[in-house]
């Protein structure tokens, strides 16, 4: 096989691969304690008694009709190991505006793994569309379809308008709890979740203005509801705190302050949560910013796998937002530099730093990414719109190479689960590299090498003794070894320059287009509001 390729799984119900059992080979094993905890219920006692592989993906935005294309694609990632086994998906935000469409989605997804855990991102959020959204969705209709290995063609639901969209949602604090309802009744996973010694925690988030501490450029329109989005499709009642600002920090802490809302089945699991990260675990021990994957990590970038300690946990975390604006290029690279007043959470990084998660999952500015900062490693896997995919592939794709990970792992002596499943992956990519084609799904024909949904980690339940959680366990986990991603690449030998405030020579002809776009929508907006004042 040619080419960077990532560990994660292209699907095709059409073509299941071999599957290998995993190596018990020369693997590293230590008892280790479970964290008793109320949150962990008999059924994910004996999801974790076998093994587990988790993986992450975001802005899936079915409301473009190729997604929703390769959502129907998806067939169920492959194992052949322990009979107990859980496959677990992370979706951190932005699957679409239309609850019809999220629910949709969500049902593919349960249909594909075995626990599926959400977290809410903007465009979840809104309680109505722009016009341009509207058409795109209509003009899908009239556009040849592509079955993308499905059982038939895609059908979307009629565009009748924002009512059918937001669920009546009366604003977006109401269409939130919508989206949260539907999920109960999905059995979607909206709160932390422990399985065996993993624990997984989707953050609530939103972003603030003054998140941003990097100069602006010179020249470049602010954040106004013509240039963000979420500033008008949003709509917040009176009574939220920040409410009557765009970008206001008060609503960022008042969606921070909604992970552990008092009296909630969201704030107990955090209750659990905390008790654990405190009595050990969560964070990566190496100080390598570049991209790391766990306390065992080699100095030379291989992948670990490690054993757990008496007193410690796994702890993957994943939001929509972003926590650090290192994981955002600079303005000057940006086609549009005031994205980076609504892309981030301070409460968020707070959090975080709290909580120190081995590895935390993030999305919204469609940018690839795979770096480790502050003990914790940051990972971007977003499938994006189709355009983005076709125009700017490179800074969306996540890859490695797979043989290399597997030598890596035979020099180790290690023959842990990851290994079958990159054996098993490999084997299947062979003959499907082009599955995407020319017709807007996710392939090689619009320059994306890696699949989704990412594996980010994989873990075997050894065995245990006694039923009370109290007992001796033996945990092997594998996290993904470090991934090939075009930006957090650069960053890694390129400091960051904010003080730098000239458009990159790539970046000012797109962004001269965009500024003419936007100032003719502003002189149409000035006319229209200017005719209805002398109308009357």
């Amino acid at each position: 096989m040619n080419g960077i390729k990532s560990l994660c799984m292209r699907r095709s119900p059409q073509r299941r691969p071999p599957q290998q059992a995993p190596s018990a080979a020369d693997q590293r094993r230590t008892p280790t304690r479970r964290c008793a905890t109320s949150a962990t219920n008999a059924a994910e006692e004996r999801a974790a008694d076998g093994s587990i592989a988790v993986y992450a993906i975001s802005d899936l935005h079915t409301d473009h009709p190729a997604n929703l294309r390769w959502l129907e694609g998806l067939a169920p990632p492959p194992w052949r190991g322990p009979a107990a086994h859980t496959n677990v998906l992370l979706v951190a935000g932005d699957i679409s505006h239309d609850l019809g469409l999220i629910r949709r989605s969500l049902q593919l997804l349960r249909a594909s793994y075995d626990r599926v855990l959400f977290v809410a991102g903007n465009h979840e959020c809104w309680r109505h569309t722009n016009d341009h959204t509207l058409r795109n969705v209509a003009a899908a209709h009239a556009s040849p379809g592509s079955t993308c290995g499905s059982a038939g063609p895609t059908v979307l639901p009629q565009v009748k308008g924002d009512e059918q969209q937001r669920g009546g949602a009366a604003d977006s604090v109401a269409k939130l709890e919508a989206v949260h309802a539907l999920c109960r009744e999905l059995r979607v996973d909206t709160q932390p979740l422990r399985l065996g010694r993993l624990w997984i925690a989707p953050v609530l988030s939103w972003h603030h203005k003054d998140w941003d501490k990097e100069p602006d450029i010179p020249g470049v329109p602010g954040a106004t509801p013509l240039t963000i989005s979420d500033y008008s499709a949003c709509t917040w009642p009176s009574e939220t705190v920040g409410a009557s600002s765009h970008g206001a920090r008060e609503l960022a802490a008042w969606f921070d302050a909604l992970n552990e809302a008092p009296g909630t089945e969201r704030a107990a699991a955090w209750g659990e949560l905390w008790k654990c990260a405190c009595s050990g675990g969560g964070g990566i021990e190496s100080n390598d910013e570049n991209g790391g994957s766990s306390s065992s990590r080699s100095g030379n970038g291989s992948s670990s796998s490690r054993s757990s300690s008496s007193d410690s946990y796994d702890i993957i975390s994943f939001s929509h937002f972003l926590p650090l604006q290192a994981l955002l290029p600079e303005k000057r690279f940006l086609a549009f530099p005031p994205l980076a007043k609504a892309v981030g959470s301070d409460f968020l990084a707070e959090r975080l730093r709290r909580l120190q998660p081995a590895l935390h999952v993030f999305a919204h500015s469609h940018f690839a990414w795979d770096c480790t900062l502050g003990g914790t490693r940051y990972v971007q896997a977003p499938l994006c719109y189709p355009s983005e995919r076709v125009r700017r592939g490179k800074s969306i794709r996540l890859g490695l190479s797979v043989a290399a990970w597997q030598r890596q792992q035979e020099e180790q002596g290690l023959g842990g689960p990851g290994v079958a499943v990159a054996a098993g992956v490999a084997e299947a990519r062979d003959g499907q590299q082009d599955a995407g084609g020319d017709s807007g799904v996710p392939g090689s024909g619009e320059g994306l090498e890696s699949d989704l949904p990412l594996l980010i980690y994989v873990a075997h339940f050894a065995g245990s003794s006694g039923g009370d959680g109290g007992g001796s366990d033996e945990w092997h986990a594998q996290w993904a070894p470090p991934l090939e991603a075009m930006w957090s690449n650069y960053y890694q030998s390129n400091p960051r320059q904010p003080l730098v405030t000239t458009l990159a020579p790539w970046v000012a002809p797109r962004f001269e287009r965009r500024r003419q776009r936007l100032a003719a929508v502003a002189l149409t907006s000035s006319t229209d509001s200017s005719s209805d004042t002398e109308a009357g």
